[in-house]
């Protein structure tokens, strides 16, 4: 079954593409039905395998590279498609390599120049996020933060997302977090990874507003528990 995306709408040039795929279309079943595209979470190799090779035929492309993400700050340069590599962001300036982050309410963000040379993934879970992932992904990109765009996809939203001290006092609190109770506060992380693009000057940043915890097309770690991975994946068309 062809694996489902979402066509990504950001007022990109025409030689960036960007998909995010739903949980549906795919030979996953159980907890990870259908379209999962985690390989560390529990499901059949076989079949997680079986679904990537489906979404690599869905864009078109050579193949994707995938990352082993840890939720720090390492940033790659990809120039052929190999084994996963250990980061949390990667870029690229050559059409036809596809590029993606696996997630289940982290932030996945998509970003590109203005001139469609360059495109890059980075994976924005609340550590990555707090830890300079932003920042190190935008410093390694070989265009200047004015001429980037940014989107972020479906991830867990500002009112289903509870955290306790220890995330509020990493993050440095602010108005990214509401009060919940006596020592929990509810964080809004799509905002959160927002305002980091934004302060270093990234030209425009373009938020989904799909959540993922409440939308259940798409995998929630905090909804479900154990469960599958949905990944965006970007790339540089050869054709256009």
């Amino acid at each position: 079954m062809r694996p489902e995306t979402l066509e990504v709408a950001w007022g990109a040039p025409a030689s960036v593409r960007a998909v995010y795929t739903t949980r549906r279309g795919g030979a996953s079943a159980g907890r990870y039905a259908e379209c999962n595209l985690g390989v560390h979470v529990g499901d059949d190799p076989a079949r997680v395998a079986r679904n990537r090779r489906a979404v690599v035929a869905a864009t078109g492309q050579d193949g994707i590279q995938w990352l082993d993400q840890v939720h720090g700050s390492d940033v790659v340069r990809v120039d052929a498609v190999g084994p996963a590599v250990k980061a949390d962001a990667a870029w690229t300036a050559r059409p036809g390599i596809a590029l993606a982050v696996a997630v289940a309410d982290c932030v996945p963000a998509v970003v590109c120049d203005a001139a469609g040379t360059v495109a890059g993934v980075v994976h924005c879970g609340w550590r990555g996020a707090v830890g300079g992932i932003v920042e190190a992904a935008v410093r390694e990109l070989p265009a200047r933060a004015g001429t980037l765009q940014a989107w972020l996809g479906p991830a867990i939203c500002g009112r289903c997302y509870e955290v306790r001290r220890d995330v509020y006092d990493r993050a440095g609190g602010g108005p990214t977090f509401r009060r919940a109770g006596a020592d929990t506060w509810r964080f809004d992380l799509p905002e959160y990874v927002a305002r980091r693009f934004e302060t270093l000057g990234v030209g425009a940043v373009v938020r989904s507003g799909l959540c993922t915890r409440c939308d259940d097309r798409f995998f929630s770690h905090r909804r479900d528990g154990v469960t599958g991975r949905s990944a965006a994946v970007v790339w540089l068309d050869s054709r256009s």
